[in-house]
């Protein structure tokens, strides 16, 4: 019995031990390449980053020796061009190796936490100023050494030694990994054979991974399938794994085979015999197909039946598998063929050529350089150069210093191979303008397969990457969109809250006004004007955080309404800083929410303050009366039908002040609000961006960058217009147009005149969670006659209720409460007794509406926080209404 199975013990150990060597030598060899394709990666890596540099240190010392405008965008361009080196060293795949020396992560950093600074010296200058600019050098000059240490540390092969250590490690472990099978193979064979349960999970195990690996395979082909170029993968047994859906349309007649398994042999077979191809000899194109298939080299054509030509690229892959890349090659082969003839004697496909959209060059093939032989009108028309101006010329002439070096390689590889390419390179005209070019170069070859010559198609790709920017942009507005709704979200919290502390100050100012004489009363007036304002705020944050406008807007007279604010003003806006006021004495009546009027003047004149140095200078507030004229008021309209927009958005530069308007306005009287200083000014690309949520040019901590972003919001929800003038150093003048409305002054109601409450009786069940806003409800109760009785619970008021249902006049309670809320108790109550007045007390109503709160029996519903009488009317209306006979 031993003896029978010792023999397959020992072949299975043979068959372990012999796997177990191929995959160790197959991961030596990985290992190996590995360390040679970072070395590499780090090493170019390194010398970009340094030669970056080289360049910024060129442009900063050729503006320095001519400062100019030109010279000034330069060093802006090399500036941005060497911060994009540091990321590619600190978090990239490429920087791998550099990271792993010692040290370079803490230089390369220090570098990228003192570009800032670097931008903020470039910003500073203005041509022909240089200080900034010496400034500058003396910053890049100290990143010179660090990055210089960097590459020759690579360049002395430090970082091959860590790669090649890597290796080293790699052989020591694989030996030791085979030298501990060879001593315990015959025990491990034997507990893999005992253990049935772990044989079990391995092969799960092993099917779990087979799933993950279909699925990475599907996710692949997902991936391609938008590819413009037909794409196919074979694995090591040339069976199709994924063909894109642009190879199908390809080739349509074979696309039915095109399933993951399928032999690419019989794909071959299906094609030959279903005229896929266009060969007379189907048999004989198969089989030198399978041959290419089997040794796959330089690129080639194919051509189809229905006389299209395809240029297939194939490459084996690690693992023994193929990567085809077909291209429909058949418009860039024909326009080839076509110039080569217009070269020649056509002279009807010439007049063809130069009629097309397309820019066309040839070029003759030459080692290292490929001199222009003709171009079309539609080239000279995108470049501006004639085509005697570039004849002889490499076309490498067109590229710029800012074009990018990957794609000029990519294209010069393909060029040394004899191989068609498509690249997207930025590139220049006569005058000196960049354009993004889409090229495509393909060789034209002769009969006997050597290249003729070299064809060019030139593509104006500027729409094309206009487009993509202009998708970053609204990507960029939906985070910001994303950031305005949580922000909108968390003032909502903090000012649903804050109302329960508003209503106590404004409920017992109210108590004290009623109860003081003289001086003491006129303080507690105060407060509670102080109270009712702030209360004003919180129904803003309110509106803001549910997204809809608050619906306080009443006629307000600004020349009661302007001295109070700018009263509040002084208190935040003090010496040496000089606030003025000066009020038209004609009627200054808005519709227009007081509250947020107060918010408008706020935010401009603290902006004022801030853009004067130090605090010294002057802001004005002016209120006159403008009339609007029909003339103006079509202008603007007109102007904003022409721009698509509805606020009517026009920047301009005019006496060396920019201006900037916002909104449209209607023919007729308006009040004009102006807050003007002395400060800093703007110039024009910060007017432009001054009224957009987030921007600021407060230092971090100082500004939300919401200030004036509010203001336009406001503005606009008040029907009314901005006008802002500024000079840089000179100071701002910021304009607010609002409709004047035809009521005098005197015919307003004076919101602060109150009528005292009517008295009452009977006795109110108070209900609510915090005892300070439950010994306000019942203070103001007691104030107006009524008897009460206290519960801070919905069980507690339950419980009191349903001892007495009868002796309750009405019951007041707050919504919000921890177990059973308002709308709980409400039900209870109805239930216990019909027809029971219940107030409702809430900061919060969005979510209610009529059928809610009709079936919890709710008589009114009371907004918080609210005044006495506002409380005790609403009380009134519902034991009036639960007394009132049924019709």
């Amino acid at each position: 019995m031993r003896r029978r199975l010792a023999r397959p013990i020992l072949l299975a150990m043979v068959a372990v031990f012999a796997s177990t060597a191929i995959l160790m030598a197959v991961r030596l060899i990985d290992e190996r390449e590995l360390a040679l394709q970072t070395y590499r990666r780090g090493t170019w890596v390194a010398v970009q980053a340094e030669t970056e540099l080289l360049r910024l240190q060129r442009a900063l010392a050729a503006y320095r020796a001519a400062p100019s405008e030109a010279a000034l965008g330069d060093a802006w361009l090399r500036s941005e061009l060497f911060w994009s080196r540091l990321p590619v060293i600190l978090e990239s795949d490429e920087g791998e190796g550099l990271r792993s020396l010692e040290g370079v992560t803490d230089k390369v950093a220090a570098i990228a936490a003192a570009m800032p600074e670097l931008e903020r010296l470039l910003e500073a200058t203005d041509p022909p100023a240089v200080a900034p600019i010496e400034r500058a050098e003396l910053l890049v000059e100290g990143f010179s050494e660090p990055l210089r240490d960097i590459v020759r540390r690579t360049l002395i092969q430090d970082n091959y030694v860590y790669n090649r250590q890597r290796l080293h490690d790699s052989l020591v472990e694989t030996l030791a990994v085979f030298g501990v099978l060879l001593v315990a193979g015959a025990g491990l064979i034997l507990v893999v054979l005992r253990q049935d349960r772990s044989t079990r999970k391995a092969f799960l195990a092993a099917t779990e991974a087979e799933a993950d690996a279909r699925t990475a395979r599907e996710r692949l082909a997902s991936a391609i399938d938008g590819a413009s170029e037909g794409i196919l993968l074979l694995d090591a047994q040339d069976r199709v794994l994924v063909a894109n859906q642009r190879y199908r349309d390809l080739y349509p007649v074979v696309a039915p085979l095109l399933t993951p398994g399928t032999p690419f042999l019989r794909v071959i077979d299906a094609a030959a015999r279903g005229s896929q191809v266009g060969s007379r000899n189907p048999e004989e194109w198969a089989a030198r197909r399978a041959a290419r298939l089997r040794e796959p080299g330089a690129p080639w054509e194919q051509r189809l039946a229905d006389g299209r030509t395809m240029l297939v690229s194939e490459k084996r892959t690690v693992d023994g598998g193929l990567v085809a890349v077909h291209t429909d090659i058949t418009e860039v082969k024909r326009n080839a063929e076509r110039l080569l003839r217009l070269e020649q004697v056509n002279d009807e496909l010439a007049a063809a050529v130069e009629a097309a959209d397309v820019g066309v060059l040839i070029c003759d093939p030459g080692p290292g350089s490929t001199p222009i032989r003709r171009v079309n009108a539609a080239f000279s028309r995108l470049t501006g150069f004639s085509e005697s101006e570039v004849l002889g010329r490499d076309p490498r002439f067109l590229q710029t210093p800012e074009s990018d070096r990957r794609m000029i390689a990519t294209m010069a590889r393909a060029v040394d191979a004899g191989e068609g390419v498509s690249v997207r390179l930025l590139n220049r005209r006569k005058d000196g303008s960049t354009f993004w070019n889409d090229m495509t170069i393909v060789p034209v070859k002769t009969r006997d397969g050597l290249i003729g010559a070299w064809v060019g198609l030139v593509v104006n790709a500027d729409d094309k990457v206009l487009a993509e920017e202009e998708r970053a942009e609204l990507s960029e507005r939906f985070h910001r969109t994303e950031k305005m709704a949580a922000i909108g979200q968390l003032a909502g919290g903090i000012a649903h809250d804050f109302n329960n502390l508003l209503a106590v100050v404004t409920g017992f100012s109210e108590l004290l006004v009623d109860a003081l004489d003289g001086q003491n009363r006129d303080m507690a007036e105060r407060i509670l004007r102080a109270g009712n304002r702030g209360k004003g705020l919180v129904e803003q944050i309110l509106a803001f955080s549910r997204r809809r406008d608050s619906a306080h807007a009443r006629p307000v007279d600004l020349r009661r309404a302007l001295p109070e604010t700018v009263q509040l003003l002084r208190a935040t806006i003090t010496h040496p800083t000089q606030l003025q006021l000066d009020m038209t004495t004609e009627p200054a009546v808005v519709m227009a929410d007081p509250v947020q009027l107060e918010q408008i003047l706020m935010n401009l004149c603290i902006n004022a303050r801030d853009a004067l140095p130090n605090g010294r200078g002057y802001i004005h507030i002016d209120l006159d009366r403008v009339e609007i004229d029909g003339v103006r008021a079509g202008a603007l309209k007109a102007h904003a039908a022409a721009s698509e927009s509805r606020e009517a958005a026009k920047l301009e530069e005019r006496d060396g002040a920019n201006r900037l308007w916002l909104g449209l306005l209607h023919a007729g009287p308006h009040l004009k609000l102006t807050v003007s200083d002395n400060g800093s000014g703007m110039d024009s690309a910060t007017l432009g961006k001054a009224f957009q949520a987030f921007f600021t040019t407060k230092n971090a901590g100082r500004g939300t960058g919401l200030g004036l972003a509010t203001v336009k919001s406001l503005v606009a929800r008040h029907g009314g217009a901005i006008d802002v003038t500024s000079r840089p150093l000179g100071g701002t003048v910021v304009s607010i147009y609002l409709p004047l409305l035809k009521e005098s002054a005197e015919t307003l109601p004076d919101p602060e005149r109150r009528s005292a409450p009517a008295a009452g009786a009977g006795r109110i069940l108070v209900v609510d969670d915090d005892p300070v806003v439950l010994d306000l409800l019942t203070a103001m109760l007691a104030a107006a006659g009524y008897e009460t009785v206290r519960a801070n619970s919905g069980e507690t008021a339950i419980e009191l209720f349903v001892a007495d249902p009868e002796s309750f006049a009405a019951v007041v309670t707050d919504r919000a409460m921890p177990g059973s809320d308002g709308l709980d108790l409400a039900h209870v109550i109805t239930e216990e007794r019909p027809g029971t007045p219940i107030l409702l007390c809430t900061g919060y109503s969005d979510d209610l509406d009529e059928a809610t709160i009709a079936a919890a029996g709710v008589s009114e519903l009371l907004g918080k926080p609210a005044s006495r009488r506002e409380l005790v009317a609403a009380l009134e209306r519902a034991i009036e209404r639960a007394s009132a006979p049924v019709a």
